[in-house]
């Protein structure tokens, strides 16, 4: 069973974006009980999960402004409760360097978590996106997101349900209120002025920034809280 969730109905995705310390990130999620797992690409078929230490590792690495040495692991990550439904599927090898992996097939939706970046617009409004670059300059922190409402393959997505109910929408809200209490809304010095966000930052990420080389270029520097 496979789903697809945030789409239609206008009612999307639950996102919530922050910057934690690596030490804030691993006793937020070692406390939640949570599992980390890929599932938005294929993966060797020996891999279960990835381990919360490898990929504070790579965090730490990320916030510290050094660039990820080839094949570390990716900061895009699915974390789950440890009874989501699942199960895994081989990928079919049509080429001999295709074989050996798998790829998971999800009967419920988890919390996706992904790295976003800072810049600014030829007309100075200060805005925040994604790429899927690791090494990108601005890289900033990550985003939590839920869909709120899936569809199912199996209904060859014909009706939409609403998440609410699934473990795992309890999983992004106790994460959200964890991360909440060590964070205050951040502040950005751009040429314009001083821009208050959404994006919620932590004192302790927001002293390591300080000097992040990717803002100083575009003329962006946190505040602290």
């Amino acid at each position: 069973m496979s789903v697809y969730g945030g789409l239609g109905a206008g009612k999307g995705w639950l996102r919530y974006q922050f910057v934690v310390s690596a030490d804030e990130l691993s006793r937020v999620l070692s406390a939640s009980g949570c599992l980390l797992i890929i599932s938005n690409s294929r993966v060797p078929v020996d891999y279960m999960t990835t381990p919360l230490a490898d990929y504070i590792a790579a965090f730490a690495r990320r916030l510290a402004q050094r660039d990820l040495e080839e094949g570390a692991i990716d900061l895009y990550i699915s974390l789950m409760h440890p009874k989501t439904r699942y199960r895994w599927k081989k990928v079919e090898a049509r080429r001999k360097r295709d074989e050996g992996f798998k790829l998971i097939d999800l009967a419920e939706p988890v919390v996706q978590v992904r790295p976003f970046y800072a810049s600014l617009s030829d007309d100075g409004r200060l805005w925040f996106s994604f790429s899927y670059d690791v090494h990108h300059s601005s890289w900033l922190g990550l985003e939590l997101s839920f869909p709120r409402i899936m569809s199912l393959c199996e209904e060859g997505h014909a009706r939409l349900h609403e998440t609410s109910e699934y473990r795992n929408a309890q999983l992004y809200q106790d994460l959200r209120r964890a991360i909440q209490e060590i964070t205050s809304p951040a502040r950005f010095t751009t040429p314009a002025g001083e821009k208050r966000t959404r994006v919620r930052i932590s004192s302790e990420a927001a002293s390591q920034l300080a000097a992040h080389p990717g803002l100083k270029r575009r003329g962006l520097e946190i505040r602290l809280p």
